[in-house]
């Protein structure tokens, strides 16, 4: 397990919300990851914080991978400017082609599906069944709520674990035991 990131799946809204800093955080995130060589892998839809995360990977000639259920192909929602997109059968299938295509999670905001999304990748390395990176960024508060939200398991230099919370794109660089937004060599 580990290595370095060259992909990073990103969980994020099919709405683009009530506060503009969630889409200047996705877009932010988008350019920030492409001009680092960072590869987006994320639930290919062409709306909300989903459609302006992958057209900012696009518009900086980065590649943007997504994954998708037939079902909601067929509903449209489909991006159709991707550098690639894997259509599957199923939500559970979805969730496992994009584990399987990225090196590191982050979440942005989102409803339900994000949050089951990034539960469950928080699930699976506390299982062991990964050691990957995982960030939440918490946009202008978003996840506050009742302070149970905004933890994230990050493996720190020493190994050990530690949680950690973001609130802006630049923070995510070069903190200490996380991932930086910077492409592997």
């Amino acid at each position: 397990m580990g290595g370095s990131i060259n992909s990073i799946c990103v969980f994020c809204g099919a709405a683009e919300g009530i506060n503009p800093a969630h889409a200047e955080a996705a877009c932010a995130l988008g350019q920030a990851m492409a001009e680092r060589g960072l590869g987006l892998v994320y639930g290919a839809g062409n709306v909300g914080l989903m459609g302006v995360l992958a057209d900012a990977v696009l518009a900086q000639d980065g590649r943007a991978i997504g994954v998708i259920p037939e079902k909601l192909v067929n509903r449209e929602l489909a991006h159709q400017g991707l550098t690639d997109l894997h259509v599957v059968a199923t939500m559970h299938e979805r969730k496992a082609k994009m584990h399987e295509l990225c090196d590191a999670y982050i979440a942005l905001p989102g409803g339900i599906g994000t949050m089951e999304e990034f539960f469950e990748a928080v699930t699976w390395r506390q299982l062991g069944y990964h050691d990957k990176p995982i960030a939440l960024l918490n946009v202008g508060g978003f996840y506050d709520g009742d302070g149970n939200w905004r933890v994230c398991y990050m493996p720190t230099t020493a190994g050990a674990w530690s949680y950690a919370t973001f609130s802006s794109v630049g923070e995510l660089d070069g903190q200490e035991g996380s991932f930086s937004v910077t492409a592997a060599s």
